[in-house]
């Protein structure tokens, strides 16, 4: 060890070699003072692996209460509970709400009068039929076919593409945005057709 120290203070005095010098003699003083203590090995494929593997359960559960709160929008709108219905969207005034019959809701407000006077007009049960789920880490976003049944059984059900806009906010999962929109006749029973043979919605 003192020859190997000498030969580096001798290289260490040529101006080319002075700073590997300096880098080994560090090194060197590391090893001495932890001897059992290994580099690091750097994996980092195996590292990321590991951290996907123990995200991956948080997320689905995440995700799981944003689908609770979508059946707990259904669930209101079956019992044309306003007050559980409003509970369901995040406390911003930018909220906002387009409805089938096309009326733009914005505000918590305009939102909870316009779907009041809905429900209380032609309160409907909603099916849904068809669903598409797009989601990152704060915000869902769910497009879907559904049908709006009415309360009478003898009564034509409207097929709906409604697209719901969640956001996660102190642990929960809120509604931010709603846009309805009335399928077209001759749309609803092509879809229709599929769906009883089986072909889903976008075949």
């Amino acid at each position: 060890m003192l020859a190997a120290a000498a030969a580096r203070q001798n290289a260490a005095r040529t101006p080319g070699n002075a700073r590997r010098a300096a880098t080994d003699d560090a090194e060197e003083s590391r090893t001495r003072a932890n001897p059992r203590q290994p580099a690091p090995i750097c994996m980092p494929n195996a590292t990321l692996s590991a951290q996907d593997q123990r995200a991956m359960p948080r997320f689905a559960h995440i995700f799981e209460a944003a689908a609770d709160t979508l059946n707990a929008y259904y669930q209101a709108v079956a019992e044309a509970n306003i007050d559980s219905l409003m509970g369901l969207w995040i406390d911003e005034e930018f909220v906002s709400c387009i409805t089938a019959e096309g009326a733009h809701l914005h505000g918590l407000s305009n939102i909870r009068a316009g779907l009041a006077a809905q429900l209380e007009a032609a309160p409907v049960s909603i099916e849904p039929l068809d669903i598409r789920v797009y989601d990152s880490l704060g915000t869902v976003v769910y497009a879907i076919v559904e049908a709006h049944r009415p309360v009478d059984p003898a009564a034509i059900p409207a097929m709906v593409f409604t697209t719901y806009v969640m956001v996660h906010e102190r642990g929960e999962w809120r509604i931010a945005h709603i846009h309805a929109s009335r399928m077209p006749d001759d749309a609803a029973t092509q879809f229709s057709a599929k769906l009883r043979h089986g072909q889903g919605a976008l075949h």
